[in-house]
């Protein structure tokens, strides 16, 4: 009898392709959420920009005001003087107008002309730029120096080269004629313009500096900011009126949606329809569909850079999904 041996097969999977349709089926998903992540944070920063523009074209305007308002007749040179300093001085036009509306809003309550308060404002405004590059510092606190030194606060100015005391401003007073004697007191208009002659005659080193060294590092970056906070400003301007009548149409809202909620109270949702239907009239089913999708899309746009309008938007998509599933459903 023969005997029968034994006979093993292996058997193994194969493999071939498998990883590459692992890692396929695996980095699907994720280069999914990654293109939708991306394009969240590229709408986000989009709203922040647009946001930024608004208030920097909100904020030129309240300075454009102020600037008319403080130099009456004189204001026209302190606007134009203002439209170029980002290439001439490294500061915005709404940084060098507030600058110089300050300072010139402080001359005339002294009793000093509207014309004159103008020159020295804009004076000021250029050294600012020209101690800020000479002492590597920034023009916000070379302005701040500037205005404490013409009110008597001394000490901020020394840093910048300047130093005051109260025997050299009688000095100068008397000089300018301000005074007859170094033993008259001072009144704020005649400290403010002793001070402005000697900040002007103890920082002739400096001035011009700006100018001198604008092909620098520091200055080419203070140029570019400035023109960058320019551009948004005029972007913002464009988008003013429009976002003005948004918040009209927000403020008008909040008062819809009291009487709403209060008839969803008394008479429940056919009462809240019956509101929403007075305030916007009658719409077929399918504008109030377009309607909510552009409206829910606008908000959301607009949420991503304006937080309460998040509010508006989840209160106007409530208000949406009742009244289409009302007229949806109310046939049954």
């Amino acid at each position: 009898m023969t005997k029968v041996g034994e006979a093993f097969v292996e058997i193994r999977p194969d493999t071939r392709g498998f990883a590459t349709k692992a890692r396929t089926s695996v980095l699907g998903p994720i280069k999914s959420i990654a293109i939708a992540a991306g394009g969240l944070l590229a709408f986000r920063e989009i709203g922040g920009f647009l946001k930024d523009s608004i208030g920097a074209a909100s904020d030129l305007h309240e300075s454009v005001s102020k600037a008319k308002v403080v130099f009456g007749d004189a204001s026209g040179p302190v606007r134009k003087f203002a439209e170029d300093a980002a290439e001439s001085l490294g500061q915005s036009q709404q940084q060098a107008l507030e600058a110089a509306a300050t300072f010139g809003n402080l001359f005339v309550s002294m009793g000093i002309g509207q014309q004159k308060s103008a020159e020295m404002s804009t004076s000021l405004v250029t050294l600012a730029s020209d101690l800020a590059s000479f002492n590597n510092a920034s023009p916000e606190e070379a302005l701040e120096a500037l205005r404490s030194g013409l009110v008597g606060e001394t000490e901020p100015l020394r840093r910048f080269g300047v130093n005051l005391n109260d025997a050299t401003l009688r000095q100068k007073a008397l000089e300018l004629g301000l005074i007859s004697t170094t033993k008259d007191a001072l009144d704020p208009a005649t400290k403010a313009q002793a001070a402005y002659a000697l900040i002007l005659e103890q920082t002739k080193t400096a001035q011009g500096d700006f100018a001198r060294t604008s092909d620098g590092a520091a200055n080419k970056q203070r140029i570019l900011t400035a023109k960058f906070d320019d551009f948004k400003a005029k972007i913002g301007q464009a988008l003013l009126p429009a976002w003005s009548a948004l918040l009209d149409v927000m403020n008008a809202s909040f008062g819809v949606f009291e009487e709403v909620a209060r008839a969803f109270n008394e008479d429940g949702i056919a009462g809240a329809v019956d509101v929403l239907r007075d305030k916007f009239g009658e719409l077929s089913i399918g504008a109030k569909i377009l309607a909510g999708a552009l409206a829910s899309l606008g908000l959301a746009w607009f949420a991503a850079a304006f937080p309460i309008t998040a509010l508006v938007a989840a209160i106007a998509g409530f208000w949406i999904a009742v009244v289409l599933a009302y007229k949806r459903f109310e046939g049954f």
